[in-house]
């Protein structure tokens, strides 16, 4: 489970691409590879497109600093994988 939690968006995009590779399989030169690479960059696109920034705590002094000045704080815990 560990494998597929931490690399889920690469095994859907491998899905993504199998699934345009069945479907396309029928349709001839140059528009099979044209379409591929269509939805390849798309795959991409969307994981780069989905990555979050940087955080603005970085350390344990910056969050007790931010924890002191009495506004409300929001933690977010994600991976990028």
């Amino acid at each position: 489970m560990r494998l597929i939690n931490q690399h889920s968006y690469v095994l859907v995009g491998l899905a993504v691409l199998a699934a345009a590779w069945f479907g396309l399989r029928r349709a001839g030169g140059p528009i099979r590879w044209i379409a591929l690479s269509a939805v390849l960059f798309v795959v991409i696109a969307a994981a780069a497109w989905l990555r979050t920034g940087g955080g603005d705590v970085k350390t344990a002094t910056d969050l007790d600093r931010a924890l002191a000045q009495g506004q409300p704080v929001a933690l977010e815990f994600y991976s990028n994988f």
